[in-house]
């Protein structure tokens, strides 16, 4: 089960804790729905869960049909369940125009990275997006709810690259986001 429109009330805090539900859909005509919201979404990616971010379109249209959408990378070989299993595992990223990837260590969306001991790590994080009409003038990576690095510019462009080097010293999540004029909007699940 998904809460569609980031949750209606507050029964979204206790179905996500209670694992009542599988993920939410936050991204919708183009825009984050603010019942939830990304400050309350990443509120929850602290608390411990895993709970993936969706993307869904509805009637009625907003801005065009299917304005936002979810994207799995699934392979040539995609069935519906196998599909599902990815996006139910965070392996997505949820869109209105920009595709939208990130690497951590080589590691995509719903993945973990395991790391010994309790020494400070060091992981290198790439972001890449690319759009076909809807351009962007901002890309973030994102840490534990909080932008870890950004590139911003005033002029929109529909292509852009970042990478860069993090050091962790605790248990962290980390996602990619961009953003432009004309409801523009990308946002990753995270690398755990």
């Amino acid at each position: 089960m998904q809460h569609d429109h980031a949750g209606y009330g507050q029964e979204i805090w206790a179905d996500a804790t209670l694992g009542k539900s599988d993920a939410v859909e936050l991204l919708q005509f183009g825009l984050y729905r603010p019942k939830i919201g990304l400050e309350g979404y990443y509120l929850l990616l602290n608390s411990g869960l895993h709970y993936p971010l969706l993307g869904g379109s509805d009637y009625p249209v907003c801005r065009t049909m299917s304005d936002s959408r979810t994207f799995v990378a699934d392979g040539p070989s995609a069935t519906f369940p196998s599909s599902m299993g990815r996006i139910l595992r965070g392996e997505s990223f949820a869109t209105s125009g920009p595709f939208l990837f990130l690497a951590v260590n080589g590691k995509g969306p719903g993945s973990y990275i395991d790391f010994p001991g309790n020494s400070e790590q060091s992981v290198t994080v790439q972001v890449k997006a690319a759009s076909g009409d809807l351009p962007f003038n901002l890309l973030e990576i994102i840490q534990d709810g909080k932008v870890a690095a950004e590139w911003h510019e005033p002029e929109p462009v529909f292509q852009k690259e970042l990478k860069v080097t993090l050091k962790l010293n605790a248990s962290s999540w980390i996602a990619a986001r961009c953003s432009g004029p004309n409801t523009a909007h990308a946002h990753t699940n995270p690398v755990w």
